[in-house]
């Protein structure tokens, strides 16, 4: 049953699981499971939480062959947080303000805002992943993909090697002494960063910048699904999204207004394509 998800994931299925029995919930009796959603529902828990607990059991029922329980449709916000070319400029103003750690902060900036990794991706980079402009990660379901790797992301990768410490781990990422560094590890010094910037940051926010900036800059809706290895093209179309302050924004500096027109156009003077109007004529003149 867990062969096929990630330590983090099967960790967090079982906190979950554990919650429901000690909530009353049989893993065995469906019907309980269902008697907690309606009571949840009533105490105004948040579909979105409930939705949680349902993958978990959904992997209880797909392990015995049960038919899952369907999730429910979660109301997401037209303001989703984002990150901005502002906050990746503040991040790594702030990240080169350390002192031996500044490579390894600053790489980190980089590759989540140029390549669009999540922060689990990240933190499981391993020195043999690059190769050219590429770099091999193991994304959801355990399924290999690539990322693209910009030049600036070599040379910030470059400058990192060269004072990286290792007791010789394969893993991109280590600490002062040389161990691997963790994924809390990571997110603890992306917090870290975020702070000294003055700024709100999460890894996500830099995936979702990555996608609007490949959008905004030409990249067809296929190529950004498969940059972002997204399953589905609905993902992929809610990542790049406007935000409501953005679509207003954008509205007011083109400076849309307009008002009734004073000037009556007789509708026999408007040119059709194909003919052309002679008033001498009663009739069009084909040309």
């Amino acid at each position: 049953m867990i062969e096929n998800f990630r330590p983090k994931t099967v960790e967090n299925t079982m906190r979950s699981l554990r919650y429901l029995q000690r909530n009353g919930v049989s893993l065995e009796e469906r019907n309980t499971f269902r008697e907690w959603i309606r009571n949840s529902r009533r105490r105004g828990v948040l579909d979105r939480t409930i939705n949680t607990y349902i993958k978990a059991y959904n992997r209880v029922l797909t392990y015995r062959g049960d038919t899952k329980i369907k999730f429910f449709k979660e109301q997401h916000s037209l303001n989703r947080p984002v990150a901005s070319q502002d906050d990746y400029s503040a991040l790594i103003k702030a990240a080169r303000s350390y002192g031996y750690t500044k490579e390894r902060k600053e790489l980190i900036i980089e590759i989540l805002f140029k390549t669009g990794a999540r922060l689990r991706e990240l933190s499981e980079l391993t020195l043999d992943a690059f190769e050219g402009d590429t770099a091999k990660v193991i994304g959801k379901g355990q399924k290999e993909a690539k990322l693209f790797i910009m030049p600036s992301v070599k040379d910030s990768l470059r400058r990192y090697m060269k004072v990286r410490v290792s007791k010789g781990t394969m893993k991109l990422f280590t600490n002062q002494v040389g161990e691997p560094m963790t994924y809390d590890g990571i997110r603890q010094e992306i917090y870290q960063i975020a702070k000294k910037a003055g700024i709100k940051f999460s890894a996500h926010r830099a995936r979702r910048f990555f996608a609007r900036y490949l959008y905004n800059n030409g990249v067809d809706l296929e190529g950004i699904r498969i940059l972002m290895r997204h399953t589905k093209f609905d993902t992929t179309k809610e990542y790049i999204q406007m935000a409501m302050d953005d679509a207003i924004e954008h509205v007011r500096k083109k400076e849309l207004d307009f008002k009734e027109s004073r000037i009556c156009v007789h509708p026999y003077s408007i040119k059709r394509p194909g003919r052309d109007l002679n008033p001498s004529h009663e009739l069009d003149r084909l040309v």
